[in-house]
């Protein structure tokens, strides 16, 4: 049976009533975490809200690229494996590709930014030298 997954995952983001932006990507950080190590590189997400697309694609990319952080600099060889994060997550969602391109980029560039905010505050102070 090639192409079909050898496992699934299934993250609960609690009460239907209560589900949010947040719960959601909360939950997508939360797979993204379990996953690491490189066993999955390539996973697909569905989008468990169904308002505007922001709402979809949103929460999936802000979940994994997150939850995929790792401070890694000083880890040794076994520990940077275990870290590994998802390297491809396909997202299944309705939309234009213009509209889903355009929501895609601007999720990654976010979240991205972050990562970078959390490896500066994590890096030591003599590793940040002010430019000269």
């Amino acid at each position: 049976m090639q192409g079909l997954p050898h496992a699934l995952l299934l993250v609960g983001l609690g009460e239907r009533e209560r589900l949010d932006r947040l719960a959601c990507e909360r939950g997508f950080a939360q797979a993204a975490k379990l996953l690491r190590g490189g066993e999955f590189p390539s996973v697909a997400a569905l989008p468990a809200l169904e308002n505007d697309l922001s709402e979809m694609i949103g929460p999936v990319v802000d979940g994994f690229v997150l939850g995929s952080y790792s401070w890694s600099k000083y880890l040794g060889e076994d520990a940077r494996k275990k870290a590994q994060p998802v390297t491809k997550v396909s997202i299944v969602a309705e939309g234009t590709p213009e509209e889903v391109e355009g929501q895609l980029e601007f999720s990654k560039a976010a979240a991205a930014a972050t990562n970078v905010a959390r490896e500066l505050a994590n890096a030591p102070g003599a590793d940040l030298p002010p430019p000269v």
